[in-house]
């Protein structure tokens, strides 16, 4: 919850005009997306995603993730952004056709500069 917040607040500087959801648990990411699937336009541009998160984790969200349609998954790009330094993890996580890269925790300015800095 307290990275959430950090990486809310860090999104915001970087993006005050933008509008960010920062949902709880993998299942609302995933309830988002499905409510909002015949609105593209509310389909988030990017997603950052813990490994570590209550019920399903960020691997088993890219899994169901992997369920949606193209014309919904090509709109989005997915980081993932965990504490985790386990090579297998990252190894893993960048595996995923989804994933753009792998920001190890906390989020920061300089990280959001660098990420924004490539798009």
């Amino acid at each position: 919850m307290f990275d959430r917040l950090i990486a809310t607040e860090v999104i915001k500087h970087r993006m005050p005009n933008n509008e960010i959801i920062a949902l709880e648990s993998a299942e609302e990411a995933l309830e988002y997306i499905n409510n909002t699937i015949n609105t593209q336009s509310t389909i988030p541009d990017i997603i950052f995603l813990d490994i570590k998160m209550p019920k399903i984790d960020g691997f088993g969200f890219l899994e169901r993730y992997e369920k949606f349609p193209s014309t919904i998954t090509g709109l989005c790009r997915v980081y993932m952004l965990s504490s985790s330094i386990d090579p297998d993890d990252i190894n893993k996580a960048m595996k995923s056709k989804h994933v753009y890269d792998f920001i190890e925790k906390p989020l920061t300015k300089e990280k959001i500069e660098k990420l924004f800095s490539n798009l």
